[in-house]
């Protein structure tokens, strides 16, 4: 992912409801957030693997579906949670935004459901 990218994955992330860009712990790689809570993280080189990706929130499912149908592209994130996906630099940047609404429909899923409840 070049600087291109990032700032491509940058204004999708950003033109969703809610986002807002903070670096995570003491890392200089962005990740985009909804309420705190982190939906889209890029890896950059900082991570001593040398490769750049993103990694994600996912629906139920999409982990295994995606890395399975696709394991050059897609991959388990070192912190191997069911809802957490990676990917690899995309072709084209129309699958970064493919990438990161979902996660971003979860945490307002979640909001909503939050809210209902407590009304």
């Amino acid at each position: 992912m070049s600087g291109k990218s990032l700032e491509q994955l940058r204004g999708i992330c950003l033109a969703l409801p809610e986002v807002m860009e903070k670096p995570f712990g003491g890392h200089a790689d962005p990740t985009w957030r909804v309420r705190d809570k982190i939906f889209v993280m890029f890896n950059g080189s900082d991570h001593g693997d040398g490769e750049l990706s993103l990694w994600c929130k996912a629906p139920p499912g999409a982990q295994d579906i995606l890395v399975g149908g696709d394991p050059a592209r897609f991959f388990v994130p070192a912190l191997r949670r069911p809802q957490r996906l990676g990917g690899r630099p995309p072709r084209r940047a129309g699958r970064l935004g493919h990438r990161c609404q979902p996660g971003n429909r979860q945490l307002s899923n979640d909001r909503a459901e939050a809210a209902a409840g407590a009304a």
